[in-house]
């Protein structure tokens, strides 16, 4: 924690309220304030645009990079190095999906530019680890701008269930650029775009992909981003939140190395293939991003619910209208694997096996029925996912017709089958959970099957099976044949 000093007489003034405005003849004003409105919007536009590396004093920076966009270079060429300086001074934000109620900033989502964040000064009575800059000229620091006015500029960086969590709320304060030299004359500084996020339960393949870089991908996607490579920075705290990795690094140690393995996957799936950086509340040195997206907490796959579908007696609108963004999605992360995106041609059968708590007991002989009726047409592969790599994987599910599997975490690979084929899920327990993603993917059909005790009523499967050929092949016109 930054001790007292010269620090402290830049946040005295911070903590003043101001309740006045300084008069002026209305002619004055009024011009003001057409040519004002003009003016930030088109800074809001132009700043939502530019990705350019911005260097500024005492500030580390990447070479300045061209991304080819005609905004966002023959426009910024214009800015001599004055007045790349000077805008880097300034931050600036552009938010969406900021509802009217007191929470609103909980499930905003926003990209801000020039944003810093730093260790909070010592606040016994403040749950969080660190605190948000948000650098405004003099004239605006000094009394008109109230960040905290409808939640203007808070957000969360919690996704899910763990954002209305008060240790990932933050309302950015409010600095003039002399006040950061102050406070903090030396920061690290992030050039291009990154997100910054609280992660959520990623221990779990199927939490992974729909908790952690679904939302980021939805976000990126708002803000028309996803041309860009993606730089990921997971926000860390030593008071975790249950079920975050951080939270099962504590509680359950084993399962630190699953959280590992998947956060090893994450780079493959993102365009630019950067690993994922960590933003540690208690040790992290001053930060100051060129561009970063944040609030992504409706955009897993049952948004705050957190239930899993485990909640079966109610409607949702969580995952309306969303079938073609989950199919670009499912898209995305196969072409950043390098996985082919063209249908199968002729029909495969895959059936997960696995030998943890969710075991089929007659599973070898659903395998027989399925080899005795389409063992000379059709090629059947039983997998155990953990012994394939990544890429693998997604070449085996993306190339399945029909798909067998228990539910859970290792049911998501469903996600990645090709349009018209089927996921049957056979449930020894939690019947029809996860209905709340799979029924609304929109390229697939879902069938569930009530295994008790974990035996699996194998003519019911064989009729979903039979079922799920016969549909590929009515739908899916480039697979006719198949």
């Amino acid at each position: 924690m930054k001790d007292k000093g010269s620090g402290d007489k830049a946040f005295r003034r911070l903590g003043k309220q101001h309740g006045f405005r300084r008069q002026m003849p209305w002619r004055v004003g009024f011009t003001l304030l057409v040519c004002g409105a003009w003016g930030a919007n088109y800074y809001h536009i132009h700043s939502a645009l530019q990705t350019q590396t911005l260097n500024f004093h005492s500030v580390s920076a990447d070479a300045p990079s061209e991304t080819g966009d005609f905004l966002s270079t023959n426009r910024f060429r214009l800015l001599d190095d004055q007045q790349r300086k000077e805008r880097a001074k300034t931050t600036s934000h552009w938010c969406h999906s900021r509802d009217l109620l007191e929470t609103g900033g909980n499930r905003a989502t926003c990209l801000f530019r020039n944003l810093c964040v730093g260790p909070r000064r010592a606040d016994e009575t403040d749950p969080r680890e660190v605190e948000f800059f948000y650098v405004t000229p003099p004239t605006v620091a000094n009394g008109t701008l109230d960040l905290t006015n409808n939640n203007e500029a808070s957000f969360t960086l919690g996704v899910g269930p763990h954002s209305g969590d008060k240790r990932v709320l933050f309302t950015p304060v409010a600095v003039t650029w002399e006040e950061m030299e102050e406070l903090h004359p030396t920061r690290k500084y992030v050039s291009g775009t990154s997100a910054l996020l609280y992660e959520y339960n990623a221990e779990n393949f199927g939490h992974l992909i729909t908790d952690f870089v679904m939302p980021i991908y939805v976000a990126y996607e708002s803000f028309g981003l996803l041309d860009e490579d993606m730089k990921i920075y997971r926000y860390s705290i030593a008071d975790a939140i249950g079920w975050s990795c951080d939270y099962q690094a504590k509680v359950r140690p084993w399962n630190a190395n699953h959280c590992k393995r998947f956060y090893d996957m994450v780079p493959a799936m993102i365009k630019g293939h950067r690993p994922i950086e960590v933003l540690n509340g208690t040790d992290m040195e001053v930060t100051c991003f060129e561009n970063v997206v944040v609030g992504m907490a409706m955009y897993s796959d049952d948004c705050i619910e957190g239930s899993h579908g485990r909640k079966q007696n109610l409607w949702s609108l969580c995952n309306v209208a969303r079938q073609r963004q989950f199919w670009n999605y499912r898209n995305y992360v196969l072409q950043n694997v390098g996985v082919s995106l063209v249908p199968p041609i002729r029909h495969k059968i895959t059936v997960t096996k696995r030998s943890d708590g969710r075991t089929l007991h007659n599973l070898d002989a659903l395998i027989s029925n399925l080899t005795g009726v389409y063992g000379s047409s059709v090629e059947i592969i039983t997998v155990e996912w953990p012994e394939l790599s990544f890429q693998e994987q997604l070449e085996l599910i993306s190339t399945t017709t029909v798909h067998l599997t228990p539910p859970g975490g290792v049911s998501f690979i469903s996600l990645f089958l090709p349009k018209w084929a089927t996921s049957v899920r056979l449930y020894p327990g939690d019947y029809k959970m996860e209905w709340h993603i799979f029924h609304y993917l929109g390229y697939m059909t879902v069938e569930h099957v009530d295994c008790p005790n974990g035996a699996i009523p194998i003519t019911e499967a064989m009729q979903y099976v039979a079922r799920g050929l016969q549909r590929f092949e009515d739908f899916c016109e480039q697979c006719r044949g198949a």
